[in-house]
């Protein structure tokens, strides 16, 4: 079985056709979570866009990908407004953030940058937000269950597509990559040509899971797997989500065989158990 080759393209084309017939996305125009970077960090900016410019009180709570003990700081701009209050509490790896303003709205122009979490000792990535509550200045409350990610803010990584986005498939990277589904790498290329392998379709998987607002609380240890020391640290999230979902099997009793390449027989079974578990 030869290695599959534009796997990421292939799934492109599947995410985008998923995005519109599977329920459950935040509605188009609606609040979207902004955070500074998708990689792991010891700090991260939370923010929301598409707000109603009436708002003047927020509650979000924000899933945190490691169990990282936070501190929360305002945004200078937004401490700096008179009659704001803000508060937050953590409960295992969920933060909540409370954002209330006495007098007066909180966006100007929609967006808002809510301020910073971060953790002295342990590095993390927002996974997603959820219970999003906003309340108007007239005292109409909206919930929006889950909340779809928009761009990363300055801190985001990998490239953009661009000049080597492959063919017609240029609008498919180009949406995977403003979403943080698939990124590119350090120097700067989008690589859509590139054989995928078994972490990368994993981290693909995990952040489109995360796109939709679908559970990414299961996980596994992946220690028992003798060659488990060979995730990269960006997939290691991504597989023990995968592994612990039954996405990923190993391709032994003992080896994940992370770097290798996934076949197209792989994919196929990969992908069908994503639609059973985790989308049914």
């Amino acid at each position: 079985m030869k290695p599959l080759r534009k796997l990421s393209l292939f799934f492109l084309t599947l995410c985008l056709t998923a995005a519109a017939l599977i329920p459950g996305a935040a509605a188009a125009g609606g609040p979207r979570l902004t955070v500074s970077s998708q990689e792991p960090a010891s700090s991260q900016s939370i923010g929301f866009t598409g707000l109603p410019a009436d708002c003047h009180s927020i509650q979000a709570t924000f899933t945190l990908s490691a169990d990282a003990s936070c501190d929360f700081a305002p945004d200078s701009v937004l401490a700096g407004q008179p009659g704001v209050y803000t508060a937050f509490k953590q409960t295992g790896r969920a933060v909540t953030v409370y954002v209330t303003a006495k007098s007066g709205v909180l966006p100007t122009d929609g967006a808002l940058t809510l301020g910073v979490l971060s953790s002295p000792d342990t590095l993390f990535t927002v996974e997603q937000a959820s219970n999003l509550k906003l309340l108007t200045s007239d005292g109409e409350e909206t919930t929006y269950p889950s909340v779809d990610t928009g761009s990363n803010g300055s801190g985001s990584s990998g490239g953009s597509g661009g000049s080597n986005s492959s063919g017609g498939n240029s609008g498919g990277v180009a949406w995977a990559s403003a979403n943080g589904i698939v990124t590119g790498y350090s120097n700067g290329s989008f690589g859509p040509d590139d054989t995928i392998t078994r972490e990368q379709m994993a981290a693909i998987l995990y952040r489109y899971a995360r796109y939709k607002g679908y559970d990414l609380s299961a996980r596994t240890d992946l220690s028992g797997y003798t060659d488990a020391g060979q995730v990269s640290a960006y997939a290691t999230d991504p597989m023990t989500w995968a592994v612990g979902s039954g996405l990923i099997t190993g391709t032994s009793g003992t080896t994940l065989s992370p770097a290798g390449s996934a076949t197209r027989a792989q994919a196929a079974v990969i992908l069908a158990r994503f639609c059973q578990n985790i989308v049914a």
